[in-house]
């Protein structure tokens, strides 16, 4: 099949290596248009970006596709039997969706109908899943609501973080990708989508990584899974936001530990601890403001904690606005 495949990040990149690698004819390559990067805030262009130049495919990376006629013709005169897209940061138009003879096929990061929207793998770890999987379906105008073509389940790792099954989920991708293109070459249409079950995964905010001490452990521990590589779970210190790497899950307990209060901090001698709204948890590693991650001991041996230390709040807590 002649397939345009559209995509960004680099969770994108096992699908685009297949395809380009396969029987099929990529046509052509969409991604989004170079952006700020790093602190220079240089253009830089996506892992996609990147990579199709290196392999001299067709790339094209319109500021946006809708009401973008010159996008639209430039993927007519294609001829596309099929589009592909992972992540690709953008919303696909009715009027491209329908240029394809089979239309659009999007691989997503979850097992639908959970976590439909932009963040599943996140959003699922916040919410302490232990399985999620890709989905294959066709695309439609609405919200990830397309009958699926083929799925692959995905047990969660206990101390994985979302940067983390995101890379496992995009090399699992390629099995189920495989599975749909065969079903559509043979005209075997895809199953409706359940309409039980349903959740939303919209963006992470940079705001909603705020450690909220007076939360169970068990929730903190997901909610910094979840927010970790970016945008970050973090808290305040001294005025400042510090950020938080995932939680010790089994670390040693060489002293007793008092009782402590939300963000109250006990350390010793190898360990920080930190009263939640149920058991203290263990700190792994910090990252004070204007400084790289830390073990949390290597911090607090350094900050010449007392008795009274406390991670404070942004804002009011606990629920509250």
């Amino acid at each position: 099949m002649r397939i345009v495949f559209a995509g960004s990040p680099q969770a994108a990149l096992p699908v685009l290596t297949y395809l380009e690698q396969s029987a099929h004819d990529l046509v052509a390559v969409l991604s989004r248009p170079d952006a700020p990067s790093g602190r220079g805030r240089k253009l830089a262009p996506s892992p996609v970006s990147t990579y199709a130049a290196q392999h001299d495919l067709m790339l094209y990376q319109p500021k946006t596709l809708k009401n973008n006629t010159e996008a639209a013709a430039f993927l007519r005169d294609l001829q596309p039997d099929l589009g592909v897209i992972v992540a690709y940061g953008a919303i696909l138009p009715a009027d491209i969706l329908e240029i394809p003879q089979f239309g659009w096929i999007n691989i997503h990061f979850s097992l639908l109908p959970r976590w439909r929207g932009a963040a599943p793998v996140q959003r699922a770890l916040q919410a302490g899943d232990t399985q999620t999987g890709v989905t294959v379906f066709q695309l439609e105008p609405a919200l990830d609501t397309g009958p699926i073509y083929a799925t692959c389940s995905y047990p969660v790792p206990e101390s994985a973080t979302a940067g983390d099954v995101l890379l496992e989920l995009a090399e699992l991708s390629v099995k189920p990708l495989e599975q749909a293109l065969s079903l559509i070459e043979r005209g075997v249409a895809p199953e409706p989508q359940a309409d039980t079950g349903v959740t939303y995964a919209p963006p992470l905010h940079p705001s909603e990584g705020e450690i909220d001490w007076s939360a169970p452990g068990d929730t903190i521990a997901n909610h910094i899974r979840g927010f970790t590589p970016s945008p970050g779970a973090w808290t305040m210190w001294q005025e400042s936001r510090m950020k938080l790497g995932v939680l010790e899950s089994n670390p040693p307990v060489t002293m007793p530990i008092p009782p402590l209060e939300p963000g109250q901090i006990f350390t010793t001698r190898h360990e920080v601890w930190v009263g939640t709204g149920s058991a203290p948890v263990c700190l792994g590693t910090v990252a004070p403001a204007g400084k790289k991650p830390m073990p949390a001991e290597a911090w607090a041996r350094g900050a010449h904690l007392d008795s009274s230390a406390k991670f404070t709040t942004s804002r009011p807590m606990g629920g509250q606005e």
